[in-house]
């Protein structure tokens, strides 16, 4: 059972546009005899931000799915030219993706360049099952871009990744930070959690560019 409620396969946004997903409640429910339950609020398997335009996913709840995702991206995101996405006060009941999800392992790529942003902030999971918080497979924060990832909370059963990447290049005057989130996880001796998992073990932060974990609880 799948659900999705902003579908697109490509998208190109623009010249200061906006895009605003906000204040939605879903309730997802099972069809006939489906076992798992996807909701997806945004998915665009090709998705470029450019020239000051801006995306808000704020303020949506999200109940009943055994896997919800904010944002899917399964090829590409593109931020760039002093563009941002913002994903805000999100409350995510019983599982899902922070921000960004591969699609179902499909290889993607994310790229932040040119004085943007990609912000994660006070979103909250109730999770019942697996989650990957932000999960990209090819990572490009380049040319003074941030990547922002604060105060979320994880009431988390089994295991999680935050961030997880395969390969991430982090470069000129760039920023990935991630501080102060709370994770949750079960007293059970199969349960853990990572802050940020680099899958391929390569990791490259270059020309006046940093990485900063700090104030995570979990």
């Amino acid at each position: 059972s799948r659900s999705i409620l902003i579908n697109l396969v490509v998208a190109n946004i623009s010249s200061n546009s906006t895009v605003l997903v906000t204040n939605n409640s879903v309730s997802h429910v099972l069809y006939k005899n489906a076992v798992s339950r996807f909701f997806y609020l945004v998915s665009v398997p090709t998705l470029t931000l450019t020239n000051a335009s801006t995306i808000y996913i704020t303020h949506n709840v999200v109940t009943g799915s055994s896997s919800a995702s904010l944002l899917e991206a399964s090829s590409s995101l593109f931020v760039a030219y002093n563009s941002s996405v913002w994903v805000e006060d999100n409350h995510i009941r019983d599982g899902g993706s922070i921000l960004l999800d591969s699609g179902g392992g499909y290889r993607n790529s994310v790229s932040i360049r040119y004085f943007s942003g990609v912000y994660a902030m006070r979103n909250i999971f109730n999770a019942d099952g697996y989650v990957h918080g932000i999960y990209a497979q090819q990572f490009a924060l380049e040319e003074s871009s941030v990547f922002f990832v604060s105060d979320n909370i994880i009431y988390q059963r089994p295991s999680l990744y935050l961030i997880r990447l395969d390969v991430a290049t982090i470069s000129s005057n760039s920023t990935l930070l991630v501080t102060s989130n709370t994770i949750t996880i079960d007293d059970s001796s199969e349960s853990w959690s990572v802050v940020l998992r680099l899958l391929m073990g390569r990791l490259a932060v270059e020309s006046s560019s940093a990485v900063h974990i700090e104030g995570n609880v979990g």
